[in-house]
Parts: structure tokens; sequence; C-alpha cells
């Protein structure tokens, strides 16, 4: 879609919850206090008066929307308003145990053996920080048919871990390695993967990418890891 969103020349409009939000578009919605996106849209609906219109087929993209940018509800940006929303997101008579149910209990057997190889083989828990990492190589990803999805959420898993206050996981892909950092309290992930992995995001949640090689990657990580704590 970016390839095709660049090459238009129709005007655009942005709705986006993302800091520096890089698109030209002639209308834009930004707000990074909101927990997704989808919260803005339901935003806008309301504001125009045309909440009434917000039907089940409208309602359940919205609510799969804010339960992935949310991790199920638990991150820091959200707010009673966003609770707000999904009341009325439920008054529309969406089945949301069902759209819960068809992103988070999908799995494939080559799915979950990929992550429990990466969690019992590949989680390294650093001694003298409270950070853990999570790499994956290209063959080690083929070895257990990987599929586009196959890692999301692994990240959190880390995190999950007692007394870590950032996760970060390196997955070998093309060319390059792709990163995700995600963060928790008073440590904040974006600036470190803006200056140093050409990333960037949320302050609790970031990406970057790498050149290098999947190792050296890992050992510049380590040696400016410092600079998180």
């Amino acid at each position: 879609m970016e390839k095709l969103l660049d090459d238009s020349t129709a005007n655009k409009i942005l709705i986006d919850h993302h800091p520096n939000p890089s698109i030209n578009a002639v209308v834009s919605i930004s707000d990074v206090s909101r927990s997704s996106t989808s919260e803005l849209i339901c935003e806008l609906i309301d504001s125009i008066g045309d909440a009434s219109l917000i039907d089940h087929l409208i309602s359940e993209p919205l609510y799969a929307g804010m339960i992935t940018d949310t991790g199920s509800f638990r991150y820091p940006s959200v707010s009673s308003r966003t609770h707000d929303i999904v009341s009325l997101l439920l008054k529309s008579g969406i089945d949301h145990s069902m759209v819960h149910s068809n992103i988070y209990d999908t799995n494939s057997i080559d799915r979950l053996k990929l992550r429990s190889f990466a969690v019992c083989n590949k989680m390294e828990i650093l001694d003298h920080y409270p950070l853990g990492i999570i790499s994956l190589t290209k063959e080690e990803l083929e070895r257990y048919n990987f599929q586009k999805g196959d890692t999301e959420g692994l990240v959190n898993v880390i995190l999950s871990v007692e007394g870590v206050k950032i996760g970060v996981i390196l997955i070998e892909k093309g060319g390059g390695i792709k990163m995700s950092f995600r963060s928790k309290e008073q440590y904040y992930v974006n600036e470190f993967a803006n200056k140093y992995f050409s990333g960037g995001g949320h302050k609790y949640a970031a990406g970057g990418m790498s050149e290098l090689s999947i190792d050296d990657t890992i050992n510049k990580l380590k040696s400016l890891i410092p600079e998180l704590f």
C-alpha cells in the first residue's frame, strides 16, 4: 500500500496516533496520546454526529485495531475514553469474543513451535541490565515454515519476564535485520531506536533496522545498552 499511496496524486487525509507522521496530507488528524488510530477514527465519527451509523461491519475492524494496538487494553495509553469508545462499539452488536479469538487463537503448530524455540533456545536475559533479547536467523525461521505474523507479539513475551523492563527482538529478513523494541515504566525506546537503528515509534513501542549481520547487530545493541538505563 505504501507505494500506491506515495505515487497517488489524490489529496490525502491522515489519521494517525504515531509520532512524527511523514505522509504529506491536506488534512492531518494526529494525536499521540490516543491509544490507537481506531480510537481516533471513532472520535472523528462521533464528533461529526454520526455515531449512530457505526454498525457491526464498521465496529469489528475498529475493535480489532483497538485490541491489537493496546495489547488487549493493557498499555499505558489506554484511558477511560478508550473504554467509552469500546462501549460504543459493543452496542453495535459485535461479537467481541469472536474478534479476539480470530486474532489470537488461530495458531498453527509451526508457529507455536517457532515461538517455543525462540523462548527456550534464543531468549537471553542480561545479567546487569533488566533487558532481554530474542534473535532469529533466516535459517531458523525457515526451519519452522515461517509465515508473516508468526513472531507478532513475541517481543512482549520478553517483557513479561519478572524484572525485565525492555525487550528487543531481532529478525533476519532479506538483506537486513528487523528490530522491535518494547519497554515499560520510565524506560523509553523510541529515541534510542531512531538514533542508532534508523527507526522510531512510540515511547514504549518502537521499531528499527540494521544492515549489519545479526551477530554484529546484537553486539552493537549490547554496547549501547547503558544509554537506555
